[in-house]
């Protein structure tokens, strides 16, 4: 048999569970006034442990939002990849053939970027001064965007919309390939860098997103990822960068470029 504490907590349950939330203010001010059953102290338990129940609920109900999520996402960056491969696969192959082209000329390549294209920069240029798969004579590649003592200087003295041209007019020669990568297309330094660029007669290239922006009537090669999100245009971006190194890898280097120093 149930005693009469037990009944308590089965009614007082059962009154949260009707009224909602609001039965929390009414239960705390009926709990005042009665004696000697001191409703308060059993209330407060079962609003807890409903509380508990609501949380564990919510944390379930967005545990499966975000599987969907996440298959939503992949499924929209195969999306973009797959539009790509549909209409970019030209552009990427210029831009392989052009770097391929400097690099058995003693030519250097150029990368530059903001924020997270400053990061794939960085990626690019390594795969080609350390290594991409194959073993190799380091290849000469540059992310501008990694000596804080230039970048700080420049942005300093001439402003941080020249910071990359102010570097491209003193280490770019002509027939070296220039890199701008730019999601929008507009960023105004990578814009800038790239006129300086076509005036020393280096090759420019750009890899954007969305409509391309400036990069997409000003580059001699500009390769836009069809999507406006950020993330998977970065996505893309690596990915077009990888296809490079692989293609250069995979296509015959002079002899000073294939040996490896010991």
């Amino acid at each position: 048999m149930l005693g009469e504490k037990h009944y308590i907590y089965f009614w007082s349950f059962a009154l949260y569970t009707i009224i909602g939330e609001q039965a929390k203010i009414a239960l705390a001010l009926i709990s005042r006034r009665l004696r000697p059953y001191c409703l308060f102290d059993y209330i407060l338990p079962v609003l807890y442990c409903s509380n508990i129940m609501q949380h564990v609920v919510t944390t379930e109900t967005v545990r499966v939002v975000k599987k969907v999520d996440i298959y939503q996402l992949v499924q929209s960056h195969l999306s973009v990849i797959e539009q790509l491969q549909a209409h970019n696969l030209k552009g990427i192959q210029e831009f392989a053939q052009v770097c391929q082209k400097a690099l058995q000329s003693g030519n250097t390549l150029f990368f530059m970027g903001n924020g997270g294209s400053a990061a794939d920069s960085q990626h690019l240029a390594s795969e080609f001064v350390g290594r991409f798969v194959k073993e190799r004579r380091g290849l000469p590649a540059v992310a501008l965007n990694t000596d804080t003592s230039i970048l700080t200087a420049i942005g300093n003295d001439y402003g941080f919309e020249n910071i990359f041209s102010r570097q491209v007019e003193a280490l770019v020669n002509s027939g070296d390939v220039v890199v701008g990568l730019s999601t929008s297309g507009k960023s105004p330094n990578v814009v800038k860098a790239i006129e300086t660029a076509k005036a020393k007669g280096a090759v420019t290239v750009g890899l954007t997103g969305d409509n391309g922006g400036r990069l997409q009537g000003l580059c001699d090669i500009c390769i836009v990822v069809p999507t406006g999100i950020t993330a998977r245009i970065q996505e893309a971006h690596i990915l077009i960068g990888h296809i490079v190194c692989e293609y250069i890898d995979q296509e015959d280097l002079p002899e000073c470029l294939k040996t490896v120093i010991p």
